[in-house]
Parts: structure tokens; C-alpha cells; sequence
């Protein structure tokens, strides 16, 4: 899985590229949680668009960034995500939590 970074007014946008899977996940979380812990933002913007497919490892690191950040009082917004992966969402019913906004302003406006 491919991540780029950019920063936007008080937000960090995470582009992702690739499957989410167990093969990817762990060399991606670090990348992640490292760029988080360098600043304090008000939110984290993941981007999906690129992502085909998320399994359980993956779904792990949604949760894992999600605590990050709600123990930091910082936002979390997804957005692009496709039905397929969102449905893995809804299965194990964290779609409450990770509401998949259409585009990249309604996530920024969350």
C-alpha cells in the first residue's frame, strides 16, 4: 500500500493507494501514527479512493487511529471509501464511527 501526506488548514489528509491488508497494514501504521505524533492537528482525513479492498487487519488500524485521536481530541473523517470496503465497516458495525463522507470538503467539514 502506497500513503502520501499533505496538510490542509489544521488537517492531515492521508491519501492511501492499494489494498488494506494484513500483508500492508503494519509498515503503513507505523508511517501513520508516526506523521500523527509529530504535531497536533484538529483532524485526520483519511482519503480511501485508492483502497479496493480492507480486511480485519486493516478495519484494526481504523480503530487504533481512531482511539490516537480521540485521545488527542482530534477529529476523524474517511471519505472515497467503496461500498465493498464500507461493507466490511457495517458488518462489524463501526459504520457510527466511520461515516464515509462523498468528498474531501464534507470530510474536511465534518
Amino acid at each position: 500500500m502506497q500513503i502520501n501526506h499533505e496538510k490542509e488548514n489544521n488537517a492531515l489528509i492521508f491519501k492511501l493507494v492499494g489494498d488494506m491488508v494484513w500483508q500492508t497494514v503494519h509498515e503503513s501504521a507505523g508511517y501513520i501514527m508516526n506523521v500523527v505524533e509529530e504535531e497536533d492537528y484538529e483532524s485526520i482525513i483519511i482519503n480511501f479512493e485508492g483502497v479496493n479492498f480492507i480486511d480485519s487487519t486493516g478495519i484494526g488500524l481504523l480503530i487504533e487511529l481512531y482511539k490516537v485521536t480521540r485521545s488527542r481530541h482530534m477529529k476523524l473523517a474517511v471519505w472515497g471509501m467503496s461500498s465493498e470496503s464500507y461493507e466490511n465497516l457495517v458488518k462489524v458495525k463501526l459504520d457510527h464511527i466511520f461515516v464515509n463522507h462523498k468528498s474531501k470538503e464534507d470530510a474536511l467539514s465534518c
